[in-house]
């Protein structure tokens, strides 16, 4: 086998391993909660500043402003019980698509900080808040594509077994 048959073979082993799915969905889905927490009781402030964006027309941004925390939270808590695994993932990639667009042009724009992205929990340098919200992105892709239900709600919900494959009796 060829060098690189081989590390595809080995890196599609490592993506369809389903301790490393639950991981990344324990990872993302309480970065998720978090952060849709510690925007919640500032949700206004949070309006205010999408609309300072100047990305989205007013409407819009204050309807995601006010939407965002609780999708957030919901995403965060679906992910780490497995329930909606598919469409958690789906959601936490567009909030993250989108938080990578804002502070994209945040950047742009010449802003040193990123002031809601954990809401006013902490303060990140508006470059590590791309940084994370690509790497957060990632994971969230890698949860999407993720065939296996291991360890989660939506097994139980269809009783499918969900050992990882490299656990199977053949």
């Amino acid at each position: 086998m060829s060098e690189t048959g081989s590390t595809a073979n080995l890196l599609k082993r490592i993506a369809s391993n389903g301790y490393l799915t639950l991981a990344l969905r324990i990872i993302v889905g309480a970065a998720l909660i978090l952060a849709g927490v510690a925007k919640a009781p500032h949700q206004w402030e949070l309006v205010d500043l999408i609309k300072d964006y100047e990305i989205l027309p007013a409407a819009l941004s204050q309807a995601y402003g006010l939407l965002l925390p609780w999708a957030e939270i919901a995403a965060g808590v679906c992910l780490i019980l497995g329930l909606f695994t598919r469409y958690a993932a789906a959601l936490s990639i567009l909030m993250f698509a989108s938080f990578t667009v804002a502070n994209s042009v945040s950047l742009a724009r010449g802003a040193t900080y990123c002031s809601q992205c954990f809401g006013q929990l902490t303060e990140l340098r508006s470059w590590q808040a791309l940084v994370l919200d690509v790497a957060f992105l990632v994971m969230s892709v890698q949860i999407l594509l993720q065939e296996k239900a291991f360890l989660s709600a939506d097994a139980l919900l269809t009783k499918r077994a969900a050992a990882p494959p490299r656990m199977r009796r053949s």
